[in-house]
């Protein structure tokens, strides 16, 4: 395939940043391309604010969570004073993941291979044996660690130390989700789905409502496609907002009432009841705000043709503690699991058909406009990117 460089020179991206009623879809290569893959890892995730959670998963100091972005093994935890962190997970000595999954730690992060220890800080506080080793310092060595920031609740990281603070960047939202109060909101642990699709196809499934009423017909007839309504953040250079105008008050994808099965969120305006909103924080997290919870999904990219979506929820405490809760909350995800498999096969259906020598790049419908945004936003990453490789 020609270089990420060639495809820019010779002009192929640049029917995509036309309006969105004019533009054209990505190249199929930008979703099927080993290489090109490896140069989105470079120009965005290594670039880019990422969510990697939520701080409900670490509510102690000493709680960690492991999560993988590229290639690299990271451990989100919350120190002793409190402080979120985000440190590598692989020990300075012979490279050993620390740890996997979740847990506690208490006061110090320790290698199961060879014994050497961390403390939370990712400072290396203990060695064995290393006393005969000319040169060594344990004091000049520790974790890598990752720019950390929360925001609403959510985890949120960049491998730039000098990155530009993040909720400065998402000012422009406050208006649109101040009521549903999600910082507020009680944290339920996700599930995880793995889908066999290059990231970017599956946020762009989340961002338009083109399919709702095609491959949801029958859920999502309470928020049809042709009530999706004109982006509110049409240019924004880290946000994208779908909204849509929901047939009834307080709709869900909840059959066979359609209806919100918990209490309304008590800050919602009428006007919100009557709508479902979807901000994509860019470039891996999607927040759904209704009447009566928020969910969001979070996708880690593992390949150029798979990705893992984590699916967490976030109720009132008050909410929480209804003594029918969780059989209700059942019935949620009951009723909500036949919506991810639709994804799921279409995702994974995008993405076979771009792997064909026939694809082509398509034109967009008006309830598409989210993609386009979505696509410019992609092409300034890979121009940024293709300056900075030139000049170093």
């Amino acid at each position: 395939m020609a270089s990420v460089g060639e495809m820019f020179r010779s002009g192929i991206f640049d029917s995509s940043t036309r309006d969105f009623l004019s533009a054209d879809t990505l190249p199929p290569l930008c979703y099927t391309s080993p290489q090109f893959y490896e140069f989105e890892l470079e120009a965005i995730f290594y670039k880019e604010w990422l969510c990697l959670g939520h701080v409900g998963q670490i509510p102690e100091p000493g709680d960690y969570f492991t999560i993988t972005i590229a290639n690299d093994a990271l451990i989100v935890l919350r120190d002793e004073s409190g402080e979120v962190r985000v440190l590598s997970a692989v020990c300075r000595h012979r490279g050993m993941v620390l740890a996997e999954g979740t847990g506690r730690c208490e006061r110090l992060l320790v290698c199961p291979y060879h014994g050497w220890s961390y403390d939370l800080r990712g400072d290396l506080v203990g060695a064995p044996d290393m006393g005969r080793t000319r040169g060594f310092d344990k004091r000049l060595i520790r974790l890598p660690s990752l720019r950390a920031e929360v925001w609403k609740g959510f985890i949120f990281a960049n491998y730039k130390q000098d990155a530009e603070p993040l909720a400065a960047q998402l000012a422009a939202v406050e208006p649109i989700i101040a009521n549903y109060r999600i910082d507020n909101l009680h944290f339920i642990h996700p599930s995880s789905y793995t889908f066999d699709a290059n990231w970017k196809i599956l946020m762009e499934n989340g961002i338009e409502c083109y399919h709702c009423s095609r491959l949801h017909r029958g859920y999502h007839d309470c928020a049809p496609s042709h009530n999706q309504l004109p982006e509110p953040l049409p240019e924004h250079e880290r946000l994208i907002v779908t909204q849509v105008r929901t047939t009834h008050r307080d709709a869900a994808f909840t059959p066979p009432t359609f209806r919100a099965l918990f209490p309304v969120l008590p800050d919602l305006t009428e006007d919100e009841r009557h709508h479902m909103t979807w901000v994509a924080i860019l470039p891996n997290v999607l927040l759904s705000l209704q009447s009566d919870n928020a969910h969001y999904f979070l996708l880690t990219p593992t390949g150029p043709g798979r990705v893992t979506a984590a699916v967490g929820w976030l109720y009132p405490d008050s909410t929480v503690t209804m003594l029918a809760f969780e059989e209700l909350f059942k019935h949620q995800l009951e009723v909500h699991r036949p919506i991810i498999e639709q994804d799921r096969l279409a995702c994974s259906g995008v993405q076979k058909g771009l792997r064909s020598s026939l694809a082509a790049r398509g034109r967009l419908a008006w309830e598409e406009e989210p993609v386009a945004h979505f696509s410019r936003w992609l092409i300034e990453r890979y121009r940024r990117g293709l300056m900075e490789n030139a000049s170093s």
